[in-house]
């Protein structure tokens, strides 16, 4: 396993390779969770994560596999499928590129990943989503279960690559979570883009044509690419002078 690391302005990033499935499976999910090869050879795995203000956002990228288990107290996992060549199964249900998967803690899983894929992860607490939830007026998430919620193709679209967005200036360009408040930016603009899908799908039952508009609803805020660009200039200047 190969691990690049920072921490600032109590932000964590982190890029994970691995090359065995035990070690990336307890250090993602923890001991709750088994991966179970579906191919010999050699495993290839790789994990890009933030963590801040109690959100973590994962992109994981994995061989075809098996995965069973239980997703852990008091956090939501939520997952979201942005590169594969065939959907997914989870508690006997089709995950595809359409869908965001919502996991309660304490929800049982059973996982069949048929193709290597890529994937996008959120965990956040399950006291901060219910809040969230409430202050936007969205309905509930069903506790103790997996739901499954159908995007239209612009929210997946632009949702996912939101996400990608984010993940990649972590593993291209770390240094710039040391730069103040690009981290809880990032935190903030994650929460938005979530709720802004559960409000929107919430009120498409009641009109349709609100749905149409979501993807624009879901791009990638203007201000958080501002904050990228001042994050960055700050590095720059205040780079040593070089020769």
């Amino acid at each position: 396993m190969s691990d690049l690391a920072l921490e600032a302005d109590q932000v964590r990033v982190r890029s994970l390779q691995f090359d065995d499935m035990d070690t990336m499976a307890q250090t993602v999910v923890g001991a709750n969770m088994e991966f179970i090869p579906l191919h010999s050879g050699q495993f290839r795995g790789s994990v890009c994560q933030i963590d801040v203000d109690g959100l973590s956002l994962r992109r994981i990228g994995e061989d075809p596999h098996l995965k069973h288990g239980a997703i852990g107290p008091e956090r939501v996992g939520i997952q979201l499928l942005i590169r594969s060549a065939a959907s997914m199964t989870i508690n006997g249900s089709e995950f595809g590129k359409s869908h965001l998967a919502f996991l309660p803690g304490g929800t049982s899983l059973q996982g069949a990943f048929p193709v290597e894929h890529e994937r996008i992860g959120l965990i956040l607490r399950k006291e901060d989503l219910d809040q969230l939830i409430e202050s936007y007026g969205a309905l509930p998430i069903p506790h103790g279960m997996l739901s499954l919620m159908h995007l239209s193709e612009g929210q997946a679209t632009a949702m996912a690559s939101a996400f990608i967005a984010m993940t990649d200036i972590a593993q291209q360009l770390p240094k710039l979570f040391a730069v103040p408040g690009l981290g809880p930016a990032i935190g903030d603009e994650c929460r938005s883009l979530l709720m802004s899908v559960l409000s929107d799908t919430n009120a498409s039952s009641e009109s349709r044509g609100r749905q149409k508009k979501s993807s624009d609803r879901c791009a990638l805020p203007t201000n958080f690419s501002s904050q990228i660009s001042v994050a960055r200039s700050t590095l720059k200047n205040s780079a040593p002078p070089s020769g």
